[in-house]
């Protein structure tokens, strides 16, 4: 977490409660599709039948992408990019908690659906194709996405009324890469919606000038061969040479046919050491019950360059968010953007759940999604007017207007 000296605010902490995890693991028929990990091994989900057969919440795993032929290697070697390891159940990132628990007081909206937890094992958020074995490695996103999907709807989920496609940090940005071919693939389900969670993931300077993520991002999307895994008309939009911008939210998010939810920490703390690349990300990593190191705090946590930069980034995100919903028909967007140094609101991650606790506006995640995914539909919130946390028009839209630290549901890091 970033550690930085700011005006103290009481701390939150939430106490994480009895880990959860969903069982029933299923590794696909690797063919028609082509679909393999990274090392070649089956792909696969962890699905639970909840008691609302026709509901279904269908969670695309985070974790980073290999952004070279030699990180990719690596990763076929661990859980990310094999399913070797994979056991009968799952913990998700820790606990299957937030819209995927199963305790409706927690989730009164998706406790009873059934849920789906997708293995991520290709290291490019489902959006590569290759074809054959290129040193020994397998891209095959896209494939592995079309099977686990051809499975699930052999066990009802064509059949479906209500489909959540979601995922978390890199599995968030699977969320906008993807759902619109997620939802082509359900024709008869009346309502398909996406949630990505941490996955917007800027296409911006680190704290020094240097365009280190766009570097990283673009030579990934060549070795993935991730053009035909991606949102089309972001690729007809941006024409030859521009197609690695699709492989970012910012860019991809104007063209998503399909009404999409975005949920983010207006300061990402996984984005603060891997695309800000700030110093202070790693700060707290060399501090101890004791105390930090000789000069810690003044070299790293105290720097003035430093926390403006921060600061900076939260103005950036919000305001990166705010244009792309406001951009977007009435119903086709929402958005959960709190002010905290966060990654991931929507389940278990990084010792917490905040689905259910933090707020912007006085609403939780779970309340604004709510206003969001049933709005227009099966009877249930219509809409209304007011906005939350300073941004007008909808009940789906809480931006926060506070800058950190000064959400007081928000945990304060010093």
């Amino acid at each position: 977490m970033l550690t930085m000296v700011q005006p103290m605010l009481a701390t939150v902490t939430l106490a994480a409660g009895p880990a959860s995890s969903l069982t029933g693991l299923t590794l696909v028929p690797q063919q028609p599709r082509g679909a393999a990990c990274l090392d070649g091994t089956a792909p696969g989900y962890w699905m639970e039948a909840g008691a609302e057969t026709s509901g279904w919440i269908l969670h695309a795993q985070g974790g980073g992408w290999c952004w070279n032929e030699d990180e990719c290697a690596s990763r076929a070697k661990g859980g990310l990019g094999s399913s070797k390891s994979w056991g009968a159940s799952t913990s998700c990132y820790g606990s299957c908690d937030g819209i995927l628990s199963k305790n409706c007081t927690e989730n009164p909206d998706f406790c009873n659906y059934n849920h789906v937890f997708i293995g991520y094992c290709d290291g490019s958020s489902f959006s590569g194709r290759r074809d054959g074995a290129h040193d020994g490695l397998m891209y095959r996103g896209r494939p592995n996405l079309d099977a686990v999907l051809d499975s699930l709807i052999s066990k009802g989920l064509g059949n479906a009324k209500n489909v959540v496609f979601t995922g978390g940090s890199a599995g968030g940005l699977t969320t906008y890469l993807q759902v619109d071919h997620v939802r082509s693939r359900l024709p008869n389900v009346p309502t398909v919606k996406g949630l990505g969670d941490a996955g917007w993931f800027l296409d911006t300077l680190t704290w020094d000038g240097v365009n280190a993520s766009r570097a990283e991002f673009a030579y990934a999307y060549n070795m993935w061969n991730s053009s035909t895994g991606v949102n089309d008309a972001c690729i007809t939009a941006n024409g030859e040479g521009e197609e690695w911008k699709c492989i970012f939210a910012q860019y991809t998010f104007p063209h998503i046919a399909t009404p999409t939810f975005i949920a983010e920490g207006a300061y990402d703390s996984w984005q603060m050491g891997n695309i800000l690349k700030l110093p202070c990300h790693n700060c707290a990593a060399t501090c101890t019950a004791s105390g930090c190191p000789a000069g810690a705090v003044a070299d790293c946590c105290g720097n003035t360059t430093y926390t403006e930069k921060f600061l900076e980034y939260g103005v950036q995100m919000k305001a990166s968010i705010s244009a792309a919903v406001a951009a977007k028909p009435a119903g086709m967007a929402g958005a959960f953007v709190s002010g905290c140094i966060v990654h991931c609101q929507t389940i278990f991650n990084e010792g917490e759940d905040r689905w259910d606790h933090w707020k912007v506006g006085g609403k939780k995640p779970r309340e604004v999604f709510h206003s969001f995914y049933f709005a227009g539909h099966d009877g249930r919130d219509g809409g209304s007017n007011g906005g939350v946390g300073g941004v007008g028009g909808s009940d789906a839209v809480a931006i926060d207007a506070d800058v950190y630290p000064q959400n007081p549901s928000c945990p304060i890091w010093t």
